[in-house]
């Protein structure tokens, strides 16, 4: 699949054009409640086109791709364990933001918090209020972040039913991967979310577990 970001083929959205967009996208929506997985902020514009609390702690952070796919291995384990908060990763010599572990081995950072307090006040409230069927667990992954094709296709062959990938390569064999064309170098997970809703059905996906171009 293929969409082109709305910053080659789209003007910006008028205000009255953004809040119909919201509108409309309420009204569609079957009022289930979601969880969504994320490597990043990107499922947090979908909470806020839907105007609904966050049901996750993948909010405000990001994790790198290995990692990423290292929690999934053993989701419901990691989700459950501690926040241990260290000044060290394995990714960057320098952190400039709370950076903490998942049983020793998955490094979140906490890229939009002020400090270890907040990082871990936020992620236990929204961890909390997650949905616990994983069918209604929404699972979303994109190339950034050290990733590699290995972990796009591990990730595509994990058993979770809902799942969606955003990459700067194509994968033609996953149907549910939308290939970005936007260079070397995918944006980062706001605009991602912006860009791709332009073309992707991302109220049909959370309703239906389908992916849809529009």
């Amino acid at each position: 699949m293929h969409f082109y970001p709305a910053s080659d083929r789209l003007l910006k959205m008028s205000f009255i054009q953004r809040k119909i967009t919201k509108i409309i996208s309420k009204l569609r929506y079957d009022k289930r409640p979601f969880s969504i997985i994320s490597n990043n902020c990107w499922g947090s514009e979908l909470y806020g086109l839907l105007e609904l609390p966050y049901l996750t702690p993948f909010v405000g952070l990001f994790l790198y791709a290995p990692c990423y796919i290292e929690m999934l291995k053993d989701f419901d384990n990691y989700i459950k364990s501690e926040l241990i908060f260290t000044d060290k990763s394995r990714y960057k010599q320098e952190t400039n933001c709370p950076v903490a572990l998942l049983n020793g081995k998955v490094e979140v950072h906490f890229m939009h918090y002020k400090n270890e307090e907040e990082a871990r006040s936020k992620w236990c409230r929204r961890r909390d209020r997650m949905v616990r069927s994983h069918e209604r667990m929404f699972f979303k992954f994109d190339d950034r972040d050290n990733c590699t094709d290995e972990l796009v296709q591990e990730f595509h062959k994990m058993p979770f039913e809902n799942k969606i990938s955003f990459t700067v390569k194509r994968f033609p064999e996953y149907t549910n991967n939308i290939f970005v064309d936007s260079g070397e170098r995918l944006p980062d997970g706001l605009q991602l979310f912006r860009d791709a809703n332009q073309y992707f059905d991302v109220v049909h996906w959370v309703n239906t577990g389908k992916v849809k171009i529009k």
